[in-house]
């Protein structure tokens, strides 16, 4: 696909760049085409689209900055996926289904800020979480 457009059927590179603009750096596009695949499959599993919060997040970020290590934001190996009430746990339900384990969810607070992180790093610990 072209870099310029789309890097799935139902998600553009627009969507995985950092919010502040910034490009996903060259290296790091086969991680986001990975991303993308898993997230067509979320996306095809609850029969609707999807919102992407947060794809890739440049290691300056201040969601990052404040991180012992570089999150796994930084590698495009992870996003969050807006979503609340029924259409949540259809996220979850899906996620789980394909075999993710690294999930992060937040449901409190503004509905707008709600969201399920969804992570595919296998570097890292595959274990579910909570936001507080």
């Amino acid at each position: 696909m072209d870099h310029t457009t789309h890097v799935s059927p139902h998600f553009k590179w627009t969507e995985a760049q950092d919010r502040r603009g910034i490009e996903v750096p060259y290296e790091l596009w086969p991680n986001v085409h990975r991303m993308a695949g898993v997230l067509e499959a979320i996306r095809a599993e609850v029969g609707a689209p999807l919102v992407v919060n947060s794809w890739y997040r440049a290691p300056d970020h201040p969601a990052e900055k404040g991180k012992a290590e570089p999150g796994e934001h930084t590698s495009g190996l992870a996003v969050d996926i807006r979503c609340s009430h029924a259409h949540a746990g259809r996220v979850l339900e899906a996620a789980v289904k394909l075999g993710i384990k690294r999930l992060g969810i937040k449901q409190h607070g503004r509905i707008s800020g709600r969201f399920i992180h969804v992570g595919i790093d296998p570097d890292r610990p595959q274990v579910p979480w909570t936001y507080s």
